[in-house]
């Protein structure tokens, strides 16, 4: 950490990190901004980063975290591995509403312009990339992996933020391969192969009273491989927020994908009718 604090310190010159070839155990990091350069610091990655597995050393649910930072870039061909397998078991989300969430591997909260390529996250205990309240993110050629059954192993979570870009990028999991939930907007989804996994789902919306929309929200040129869902639409049931406009999935290739297009409305609920879906500006081909 006192190599990013002076990093983040520094306001005369470009900073880089770099982390070697090799393999290194490292418990959970808070890069925390704001930093003084104009530059974006770059953190490369040449080796194997592991995750530790005593889920006590976590105080909050993440294992990296890049906090109130304008300006990153994280690259290499590098990996960090949750190792997630040593520690799934503790998860009981599907039977216990108030379970505690595991660590997500890459966080990225409040964090402006913000540039991922190359590295690989395998095994993440929960999210492999959860990007929070952020602008200007794009994730280019990334690989993301781990099994079918995983619990809750997202590839890419966002939430609440704004010119979200993800290319080139292939995503195995055991959950969303992309979920984009609640006040996300102009978010662009290109060249992504997904599978296994739950397929790139837009939602879960409306769980939360002040849960707000989405808009602007578009997937293109995918593929999606062994997936139990495609093109995804999840939203909770009695609910009146979480309106998703502006929705467009093209060029979209399936292949042995369950249900390829999927509109929930009761998502997350039991025993309920399904209100009626009305639909507007389409474009069948």
């Amino acid at each position: 950490m006192k190599t990013w604090v002076a990093a983040c310190r520094n306001s005369n010159a470009p900073a880089k990190i770099v982390i070697p070839t090799g393999a290194f155990l490292v418990g959970p990091v808070v890069f925390q901004g704001p930093c003084k350069s104009s530059e974006p610091i770059v953190i490369e990655v040449q080796g194997t980063v592991k995750a530790t597995t005593d889920v006590s050393d976590y105080s909050s649910p993440e294992w990296f975290s890049f906090e109130f930072v304008n300006g990153l870039v994280l690259t290499g061909k590098g990996t960090f591995d949750g190792q997630g397998p040593k520690v799934w078991h503790y998860n009981d989300c599907k039977t216990n509403p108030n379970c505690q969430h595991l660590a997500s591997s890459l966080r990225f909260s409040n964090v402006n312009n913000a540039y991922v390529e190359g590295i690989t996250s395998l095994n993440s205990k929960w999210f492999h990339f959860f990007i929070y309240e952020s602008k200007n993110i794009t994730l280019n050629n990334v690989k993301i992996t781990a099994p079918a059954e995983s619990p809750n192993t997202d590839g890419i979570h966002i939430s609440a933020s704004t010119s979200v870009n993800v290319t080139n990028t292939a995503i195995a999991t055991g959950d969303d391969c992309i979920g984009i939930v609640q006040d996300c907007h102009n978010i662009y989804i290109t060249n992504v192969t997904c599978g296994p996994g739950h397929g790139i789902s837009v939602g879960s919306l409306g769980k939360w009273s002040y849960d707000k929309g989405v808009s602007n929200i578009v997937v293109r040129n995918c593929t999606l491989v062994n997936t139990t869902n495609g093109a995804r639409i999840k939203t909770w049931g009695g609910t009146t927020s979480g309106e998703a406009t502006g929705i467009i999935y093209e060029n979209i290739v399936m292949k042995n994908v369950k249900n390829p297009i999927i509109i929930d409305q009761n998502y997350g609920r039991k025993n309920q009718v399904s209100p009626v879906i009305s639909f507007k500006n389409q474009n069948r081909v």
